[in-house]
């Protein structure tokens, strides 16, 4: 299990870097050589929120989307660093080492999790967007755009407890 916790953190930060190479890429006309590591993942966290958002209007962000997602960002990534040679592997695993030492360390109960966030992640994973959902439940209208980047994380590599890493 810890091994998979670490992996999911190695290829969530695979996927925000690479989502933050395309992000500085296209909107901002950076070259990728010039791009900076960290600037780049915030980036990539921005753009995979907004992008979820907005697909989630059209369809449903379930398991084969996810997955899709995650293939096409290592992709790219890996185009990044062996065809432009932008090499970052020793920043990327550093990333990847204290957020799993953050997650495996921490003993903070989250309760309202299971109350508001949870449920609409899978209201988000099973349907697209619904206007007027908080009229189903009112939990529905507490949410954020953190809720949409985890969403795109329900996937068939991993367990539906890493929706929550994000």
């Amino acid at each position: 299990c810890m091994l998979e916790i670490f992996f999911a953190c190695l290829v969530s930060s695979t996927v925000f870097i690479a989502c933050g190479y395309l992000f500085n890429f296209i909107f901002l006309k950076k070259n990728i050589s010039n791009i900076d590591f960290y600037e780049s993942t915030l980036f990539g966290l921005v753009l995979l929120s907004f992008l979820s958002l907005i697909i989630n209007f059209f369809i449903p962000l379930n398991k084969a989307l996810g997955s899709f997602l995650i293939i096409i960002s290592i992709i790219f990534y890996l185009y990044t660093n062996i065809i432009l040679k932008h090499k970052n592997l020793f920043y990327l695993l550093f990333i990847s080492l204290i957020s799993f030492f953050l997650i495996t360390l921490s003993n903070i109960n989250r309760p309202d999790a299971g109350l508001y966030h949870l449920p609409f992640i899978g209201l988000i994973n099973s349907e697209k967007i619904i206007i007027g959902s908080v009229n189903i439940n009112f939990r529905f209208g507490h949410i954020s755009i953190i809720q949409y980047l985890s969403a795109i994380f329900n996937n068939y590599f991993f367990k539906n407890e890493i929706i929550t890493l994000p």
